[in-house]
């Protein structure tokens, strides 16, 4: 049996989801996480942060999460510790591209990119092995890829989308995914993903962007990101469209301001919209089109190509 105790573990508690008044009395929410190494097949150390829910899920269904290009993990606590209050665990690594990886001057984006493929596969096979536990908590095979900017384009890699890049792919030794949920990921660019490649993804995917997410010089349009969604097979594809959400959710997640506390009520619609489309992805049960449609909101205009089935 494979046995990774929980390292520098701390409770955290934070304030909850809350709508409407914000005098309104809130719930607290209760996880603990905890940072450990794992070693790449090439001895290259990886730095991970787990976030577990206090009550045990064992077995529980995995989130592997990939931040964006030069971020960190600890940049997006108000999605994984949500995610990680309903039930999952959540696995977040520090690809070499961070900002606050010791080793990143070694590195470049064109070199990164196997190395974040790698990163990825590493904690799916390691989490996916027979009797593999994380302190108490024992896993059931289940895997969700997510992740923001470049990490959602990971996130699509590893649900079948194939990048430009010749025998650039995701090592075999990940476990496929149940679930995408990528968060802003590139849209199709010349030498990294074309629509082709995303026409290859094979898992139901869920895309998130906002109608102010540019890159000047690099996405210009905030439709960019709804590449991936455009080009998937009908059936798989969901997209969230948030008003007035940058590319970071208005400061809330990936490069944090004090004015992304303004953009709380829009995360945590985004948040519940998550849940609510891995619960029904892990179950087979995906949401009808003319039912997914009926959802849009002030906040959000709901998507899907799938049709009402």
């Amino acid at each position: 049996m494979r046995t990774l105790a929980m390292m520098t573990s701390a409770a955290i508690v934070l304030n909850a989801c809350t709508t409407g008044n914000p005098a309104e009395q809130t719930d607290e929410i209760s996880i603990r996480q905890s940072n450990f190494n794992l070693t790449a097949p090439d001895g290259r150390d990886v730095s991970l942060r787990a976030f577990v829910p206090v009550e045990d899920c064992s077995p529980c269904s995995l989130i592997i999460f990939s931040h964006g290009a030069y971020a960190t993990y600890d940049r997006y606590d108000v999605l994984l510790t949500d995610w990680a209050e309903r039930g999952y665990v959540v696995v977040a690594p520090l690809h070499v591209d961070s900002e606050e990886h010791p080793d990143r001057s070694s590195w470049t984006m064109d070199t990164s990119r196997p190395a974040r493929l790698e990163d990825y596969a590493l904690v799916s096979s390691t989490f996916a092995a027979d009797g593999y536990t994380l302190g108490s908590f024992t896993f059931n095979g289940r895997q969700i890829a997510a992740g923001h900017s470049y990490g959602g384009l990971i996130a699509q890699v590893a649900g079948g989308a194939t990048l430009d890049t010749p025998g650039l792919v995701l090592p075999e030794a990940a476990r496929a995914p149940e679930v995408i949920i990528a968060i802003s990921p590139p849209s199709e660019l010349d030498g990294l993903v074309s629509d082709a490649g995303f026409s290859n993804i094979n898992t139901p995917m869920l895309v998130i962007t906002g109608t102010t997410d540019v890159l000047p010089g690099f996405i210009d349009d905030w439709r960019g990101h709804l590449d991936g969604y455009e080009a998937a097979p009908d059936a798989l594809a969901y997209a969230l469209v948030y008003d007035g959400m940058d590319h970071y959710f208005n400061g809330a997640f990936g490069r944090e301001t004090q004015q992304g506390f303004s953009a709380q009520e829009a995360v945590d619609d985004l948040n519940a919209r998550i849940a609510d489309f891995i619960e029904d992805a892990l179950a087979g049960k995906l949401p009808a089109g003319a039912d997914w449609n009926a959802e849009s909101s002030e906040l959000v205009e709901t998507m899907t190509r799938q049709g009402d089935l």
